[in-house]
């Protein structure tokens, strides 16, 4: 009888989650149609104007400049679902191993984004050694990118951002990379599932983000395919703590 109570409950637990990922699903289309739309309708949109239209040369440059910044956005949007599929498909993402200038990483995308947000204020010392890597450097700008996205995503109103890099005191032989808001944070109960594809965790202050739920799947799939990982630390209204380590 115990056995059988222990299964039964074994067997409703995995119903449940079986259900909450055909959700997740079903909820993953409908905003990667629409995150996939945003960037198509912009360069259909510029590229008709420069081609029906008679521009100067100005206004065509930056009409140019924003056909160029959505093709980005939507390479990086394919890149993460072809990643993904690699990941679920347990192939893993293709690495080419050389040595990474961690702190020349952060201090670019620092930049990029704090000319982006100007509501979030962004810190980086930069002053302590960073150490180098011998890692995939796309995959290194692409974790630290979504980190970043992340936490201005989970920080609507602004607020700090701080970014952290080196030698893990407690993990000999790994370096750490961080990222820490004071955002909305996240509730307990949810941390589990925060690094599953198409999870989005609800919080209203969050519900218009944008985004697909991938990034931080993709993170932890980068970070163990160089033989690190992923933790996290956060509290609900007081923001979150996301550490990469990876092997020095």
């Amino acid at each position: 009888r115990h056995f059988a109570h222990e299964l039964e409950e074994k067997v409703a637990g995995a119903t449940r989650r079986l259900r909450e990922l055909d959700q997740a699903k079903n909820e993953f289309l409908t905003i990667a149609s629409h995150e996939l739309r945003t960037p198509l309708t912009a360069l259909q949109g510029f590229s008709e104007l420069l081609l029906t239209r008679e521009v100067p040369a100005e206004r065509a440059r930056r009409y140019l400049g924003h056909v160029h910044t959505e093709s980005q956005r939507l390479g990086r949007i394919v890149g993460d679902l072809l990643d993904l599929s690699r990941i679920e498909s347990g192939r893993g993402p293709e690495l080419r191993r050389v040595p990474v200038d961690l702190r020349e990483i952060i201090e670019a995308n620092v930049e990029i984004f704090a000319s982006q947000h100007l509501r979030h204020h962004f810190h980086w010392s930069g002053a302590g050694s960073v150490p180098s890597l011998c890692a995939d450097r796309d995959a290194v700008d692409r974790m630290l990118k979504n980190l970043l996205s992340n936490a201005i995503k989970y920080s609507p109103r602004g607020g700090r951002v701080r970014v952290e890099a080196g030698l893990a005191v407690d993990k000999p032989g790994m370096v750490e990379l961080s990222v820490e808001d004071d955002g909305v944070g996240i509730p307990a109960e949810a941390l589990p599932r925060i690094f599953d594809p198409y999870v989005r965790i609800a919080n209203p202050e969050t519900v218009t983000a944008p985004g697909l739920g991938l990034g931080l799947s993709l993170v932890r799939g980068l970070a163990h395919a160089h033989g690190g990982s992923i933790e996290v630390e956060s509290l609900p209204g007081k923001g979150s703590r996301f550490r990469v380590l990876l092997p020095a």
